[in-house]
């Protein structure tokens, strides 16, 4: 077996040949360097045999050429294509007119290599100049088993395979389908593999076709080739022609590809290579290598791989005691239970809307189970599939038990953090079939719609309106709060040891039936976790089927939701425990966060911590859990720093990773550690596709789609620095325009695509929509209370005014925000950027009366600055009501102000006639309705700081109507921050002057959608060379066409 081998990709330089002979003593130098065998390859730009490798042939002078053959002879470099075909004339680049041709793409590899190489060829490529030249090498690393059968969804294409599986189907399910419960499960199996035999038989069919037809073209190709390069006054239009039907077929290959390594992809940026690479590297990501099993051997053969495997996961899932008397003291804390309403829901029969939403709910292209059959599969039959579906839901019920195929699993492992050779740091995802998950995804979302009555605000995974987010937020702002106060704190992250695979059965049916779920439903469930196995699958190999005693598995639509409210007991237990004492911030006592298994405790004090192990140790023996000592953590924070703490985990001062997100006491620490590697990963991906030769539509897709979603999860719960945001843009820059000057600007880049931009992920603009949106959910009141409690406090400390959320109503200045931690002042900002100026005015004499004095936009002085006034902050005047009496419609008097505000400052220089002054030039600028609107009442109403109210603002620049702050959501956010911004293309500018009725929202519709897609085209369109090679050159033409002044 081959360890090592040394790969070096070359371009030399084109035209001097004395250039091209230096560069290959400088690639002397590179091989020498190099141990063990070595593949160099690349475009070359030289021929080393004149009369073969060009046309026309013959000799011409090229000093290069001996540097290149001394190279080939000193290191024993084989030209490797030319040693398979001696023979053979076939050129790796063309001219355009097609008067040159030659074989300057090649691969020389150590001839000890020679052994390994399966094939070499050329291969054509009809949107280059230049050819492909294919290597395959047998390096018998790790070889591939054959995998499970998978059903081709490109086979949907063909109507005449769908007319006859929907025949098929419809004829078993009419003729052959038994009513006997056990009789007609097996049919239905049975059925399935039909369906297997019938698809494989018509891929075989449909391939030799394909292989025909293209190895025809390929012949065809390079005989018209041979002619053009032939003779002077060829006809180029049947070469053109084989090319472009050549082409409709290596797309539907490219297509497959691309569906298996499960990328988004732009038509007009193809590469089967880039595909083939990330189908291959999903694969190699996969293969456990080699395996430290329990009695410390070290594993690599692997068969001895698979076996370990599945001793590992028959070991896991094995059914380990459980104690039923502490089972049920965990059960007795849970206070939260379903109504009948919600019982009775529950309790409804399966009926065929339930599935057929289920099934239309579920994402395409998703690995299936051992049946093979497909999401897509099951949604282009579902008219006859269906009903047959919902009547053997019927016959599992009655039978209480599942079809065959329905109970066995594959077990696919996916690596986690941490030392691969463990298997403990490996995901066990279970591979389910279909018909499987149609049932279980319409039992969970039964489930979704009432979880929320019975699980607490702390869990957020899987229940409806409750954001990860959330507790996250909470943590960071609970540590910063007692840091403040100099509060006692700990924070204590736990693991637990394979959490969803050690669910204990029957705790969890106990667990259901304790929270209010009925009869029908519980059955469902046992049902489904009755006599199921499964498989390990690992590099294409099955190991033998072993049972599942225990565990919800991973893959599962319903698995999440179970173990959800499976831990629920756990954590109602530690709010129960008297000697445990959580945090108390504002009127709050946190004690504990979870989402799913992930879960953190914030503690008063070490005696605590005592106690929640305690009750880990009786929750182990309650529901079969295990706590990963290895892999927990203590945090201390506030008072609790000096603190000398012993425990079997790290106890750190610094910070904690929790859910991917550094919290910590350290800004500056915690900022560093969630954005130096993803920022520097930003530029690295973009640094990949720098090399390709991608359209701008293109490169837009590669920024939306490949470097954006790095950045979401991270911005939607810390601060996002200006450094991050400024880094981001640069590198987007540069990866849109290379080493040139931009030619349009970035920010019209960022615009919608009706309105002159490619719709480009900005983080700075999404980070101020994030933020919008958080306003949203306050002004909705769908946020978690600890958090909008949390928020509330931070927004008080703004000139240390406490105004809690009526905040919003003024105009906050970026100096004064300064002051305000990150998150908070990127808040405001946002609302800043959003509201300035357009908030709608207030108009009944509440709405006035909670008026700000001061950074209000409406009360300006002469100078047409915003009033503020430190003194009467510190007195607490800080709003219209402050100056009136409570009963009386009538300012207070200024010696009544003055006393509060010396009670508040005793050194205070200020007298009556200065308060009066200052009274008297706000009241000025008060706007003409007001002062009328305040007498005409009686006594005033408290306004509560922390209640959530609305607030109207105009839509943007060419919007008239209101927008509710109710309505804020990230993508809405979005939408009225570009309605806000005063950036257009240079072109639409300039165009609109000459012709005021231009209607550009259609234009720059039409630069982007002008063209069909290649999916979308008919088969006349296909074989179009414009079709196939130029839409994505002339969506670019016509987009710069539309931008430039110069060039329209």
């Amino acid at each position: 077996m081959i360890k090592k081998i040394s790969v070096i990709n070359i371009y030399a330089p084109c035209n001097i040949p004395s250039e091209r002979k230096e560069f290959f003593l400088e690639l002397d130098k590179i091989v020498a360097s190099c141990h063990g065998p070595v593949v160099v390859t690349g475009d070359f730009n030289c021929v080393i045999d004149p009369y073969q490798d060009r046309f026309p042939s013959g000799p011409r002078p090229d000093s290069s050429r001996k540097a290149l053959k001394d190279l080939m002879d000193k290191y024993k470099l084989i030209d490797v294509w030319r040693e398979k075909h001696p023979s053979k004339i076939q050129f790796t680049r063309t001219s355009s007119d097609m008067s040159s041709a030659s074989r300057i793409d090649r691969f020389l590899i150590s001839k000890e290599l020679l052994l390994n190489v399966i094939k070499c060829e050329i291969i054509h490529y009809p949107s280059s100049d230049h050819d492909f030249v294919e290597l395959q090498l047998d390096l018998t690393l790790i070889p591939r088993g054959p995998g499970t059968w998978i059903f081709n969804n490109s086979f949907l294409e063909d109507d005449n395979f769908c007319n006859d599986t929907r025949l098929f189907i419809l004829d078993n399910w009419t003729n052959t389908a038994p009513s006997d419960p056990d009789g007609i499960k097996i049919w239905y199996d049975s059925m399935k593999e039909a369906i297997k035999v019938k698809c494989i038989e018509y891929g075989k069919r449909r391939k030799r076709k394909r292989d025909r037809e293209k190895q025809s073209l390929i012949k065809k190709i390079d005989y018209e080739q041979f002619k053009a390069q032939k003779f002077a006054d060829y006809d180029t239009t049947r070469l053109l022609e084989l090319r472009s039907r050549l082409n409709v077929l290596l797309d539907h290959e490219l297509n497959g590809v691309a569906i298996r390594s499960k990328v988004l992809w732009e038509e007009g940026e193809k590469s089967t290579k880039f595909f083939l690479n990330l189908e291959s590297s999903r694969q190699r990501k996969k293969v456990v290598r080699s395996i430290i099993t329990e009695r410390g051997e070290i594993v690599t053969d692997q068969k001895s791989v698979l076996r370990e495997q599945m001793c590992f996961y028959k070991k896991l899932y094995s059914l380990e005691s459980t104690q039923e008397n502490i089972q049920l003291e965990f059960l007795n804390h849970l206070d939260r239970f379903l109504s009948e309403e919600e019982t009775q829901f529950c309790e409804e029969e399966i009926n065929l809307e339930e599935l057929s939403f289920a099934l239309s709910h579920m994402k395409s292209n998703k690995s299936p189970g051992l049946d093979g059959l497909t999401v897509e599969f099951f949604k282009k039959f579902w008219d006859v599939l269906g009903p047959i579906l919902l009547r053997i839901c019927s016959t599992i019920y009655e039978s209480s038990e599942m079809c065959e195929s329905m109970k066995t699993g594959m077990i696919s492992l996916i690596p986690k953090k941490g030392d691969l050779t463990r298997l403990s740091n490996w995901r066990p995802i279970s591979l389910l079939n279909i018909d499987y998950k149609i049932i279980t995804k319409a039992l969970a979302n039964r489930i979704s719609k009432v979880i929320s009555s019975i699980i607490s605000n702390d869990q957020t995974c899987c229940i409806p309106g409750r954001d990860i987010a959330d507790n996250i937020m909470i943590i960071q702002n609970v540590i910063r709060y007692v840091n403040e106060n100099n509060r006692n704190g700990l924070i204590l992250k736990i693991d637990q040891l394979k959490a969803f695979d050690r669910v204990n059965h029957q705790y969890l049916f106990r667990v259901l039936e304790r929270v209010g779920f009925g009869h029908y439903f519980r059955n469902w469930i046992k049902i489904l976790y009755t006599d199921i196995k499964s498989h390990i699958k690992h590099n294409g190999f099955l190991s033998d089927v072993f049972e599942i005693k225990r565990g919800v598995r991973q893959g599962c639509p319903i698995s999440a939701l179970l173990y959800v409210i499976s831990a629920e007991p756990f954590r109602e237990a530690i709010y129960k425990n008297a000697n445990i004492s959580g945090i108390k911030f504002l009127n709050f006592e946190a004690r504990m966060f979870q989402h799913a298994d992930d879960t953190t405790f914030m503690l008063a004090n070490s005696e605590s911590i005592v106690s929640v192990f305690e009750t880990i140790k009786d929750y182990e023996r309650a529901s079969g859990s295990k706590c990963n000592y290895e892999k927990t953590e203590l945090l201390l924070i506030g008072r609790s720093k000096s603190l000398s703490l012993n425990y079997p985990f790290p106890v750190r001062s610094d910070f904690l990773t929790i859910l991917g997100v550094a919290v910590g006491n350290n800004d500056h620490l915690v900022e560093k550690e969630n954005w130096d590697e993803l920022s520097d990963s930003c530029g690295t991906v973009l640094q990949r596709w720098k090399g390709r030769k991608l359209s701008f539509k293109g490169k837009s897709l590669v920024v939306n789609a490949l470097v954006a979603s790095r950045f979401i999860y991270m911005a939607t719960v810390v601060p996002v620095p200006d450094w991050v945001c400024d880094a981001y843009r640069k590198n987007v820059t540069a990866f849109m325009w290379g080493h040139g000057k931009p030619l349009i600007n970035y920010d019209v880049l960022t615009l919608p695509v009706e309105k002159g931009g490619l719709n480009l992920f900005d983080l700075k603009q999404r980070r101020d929509a994030l933020r919008l949106k958080i306003i949203g959910k306050i002004q909705r009141e769908d946020i978690n209370v600890m958090l909008k409690a949390l928020l509330v406090y931070n927004f008080n400390q703004y000139e240390n005014m406490n105004m809690g959320l009526q905040v919003l109503k003024m105009l906050p200045d970026p100096r004064s925000l300064r002051k305000l931690q990150g998150f908070i002042r990127e808040m405001l900002l946002a609302w800043r950027k959003l509201t300035e100026g357009r908030i709608r005015p207030p108009s009944t004499r509440e709405e006035i009366l909670s008026q700000p004095l001061f950074h209000n936009h409406l009360l300006r002085d002469v100078n047409g600055k915003m009033f503020l006034d430190k003194s009467f902050i510190s007195g607490g005047i800080v709003c219209v009501r402050d100056l009136m009496y409570e009963m009386l419609p009538r300012r207070i008097p200024n010696e009544a102000i003055l006393e509060l505000i010396l009670l508040a400052d005793p050194d205070s220089h200020l007298n009556a006639d200065d308060v009066g002054e200052v009274i008297q030039e706000i009241c000025s600028a008060f706007p003409d309705p007001w002062i009328p609107t305040i007498l005409e009442g009686d006594s005033l109403v408290t306004v509560d700081s922390e209640k959530s109210f609305q607030l109207d603002f105009e839509g943007g620049k060419e919007n008239d109507h209101w927008v509710s702050s109710t309505a804020l959501y990230t993508k809405s956010a979005v939408l009225l921050l570009h309605g806000q911004a005063s950036v257009k293309p240079k072109g639409e500018i300039y165009w609109t002057e000459k012709y005021p009725d231009l209607n550009f929202e259609k234009i720059w519709k039409s630069a982007h959608y002008g063209f069909k897609s290649y999916s979308d085209a008919d088969s006349e369109a296909k074989s179009s060379k414009l079709e196939n090679k130029q839409s994505d050159l002339l969506f670019d033409f016509r987009l710069n066409c539309y931008k430039n002044v110069v060039w329209s």
